[in-house]
């Protein structure tokens, strides 16, 4: 019974999560709704009690999502300054040179997918990080 129990948990592992978050924000309104004086007061105070809790969680996320982010465009700029140089020298083919590129690689084990989804996470990912480093700044603290 109790591994039945932890599959059934493992295999839908969002909904205990969504539905943790949802119990966890209910009782923040419940338990905020009592003090405050109006609607807009329990919003208020429910959003400062969830940043609270989130703060170290986001910061820390924000860090490494930027180092990530660094360390991607480091390595996009390294790739796009090799296809430069092998444009130059083979003549001014950029097929050849992105065939090269991609040959060479593969031939180091590393292959890639792009698909749309993979685009498209690849751009959440810049987005997010763009839009951390534009509220930390506009806030006054370091992104």
């Amino acid at each position: 019974m109790p591994t039945e129990i932890l599959s059934l948990l493992a295999e839908n592992w969002m909904w205990v999560i969504g539905a943790t978050l949802f119990a966890l924000i209910a009782y923040w309104a419940v338990d905020e709704g009592r003090d405050a004086d109006d609607r807009v007061e329990t919003v208020e105070r429910v959003t400062d009690r969830a940043e609270n809790a989130t703060g170290g969680f986001l910061s820390g996320a924000r860090a490494l999502l930027l180092g990530f982010a660094g360390i991607g465009v480091t390595v996009a700029g390294e790739l796009l300054g090799l296809a430069t140089a092998l444009n130059e020298l083979l003549g001014g083919v950029p097929y050849l040179v992105g065939m090269l590129l991609y040959g060479g690689l593969s031939f180091a084990g590393v292959y890639l997918d792009v698909r749309p989804a993979t685009l498209g996470i690849a751009f959440l990912i810049v987005f997010m990080t763009v839009s951390m480093m534009w509220i930390g700044n506009r806030q006054g603290r370091a992104a």
